[in-house]
């Protein structure tokens, strides 16, 4: 349990880091989104593994593909890799914007 507890806690402090970063260069998101984006999402993902570290892994992805909650981590999940693939692999500033919102 002690484990859990160690892996939950790094996770959210990582995150909140993560998630300082990103806010440090939103001033920047017109000249370049990926730099908001992509430690924005890092932040996201350690947030799902911290509650991965909470619960186990397995557990969890039980949970988040329970009926009730599978559109809504769908929808998160699909919504985090089109605006990672916008930002970093087609580049285009209008599409990356759209994803962001």
């Amino acid at each position: 349990k002690t484990q859990r507890y160690i892996g939950f806690g790094i996770c959210i402090i990582v995150s909140l880091l993560f998630f300082a970063i990103s806010l440090m260069y939103l001033p920047f998101v017109v000249i370049r989104p990926s730099k908001f984006i992509v430690p924005y999402c890092l932040g996201s993902a350690l947030v799902f593994a911290s509650f991965g570290f909470m619960q186990g892994f397995v557990t969890y992805v039980k949970h988040l593909a329970s009926k009730d909650r599978l559109p809504f981590t769908m929808v998160f999940l699909g919504s985090t890799a089109v605006t990672l693939y916008s930002a970093l692999y087609i580049q285009r500033y209008i599409v990356t914007v759209l994803c962001i919102i």
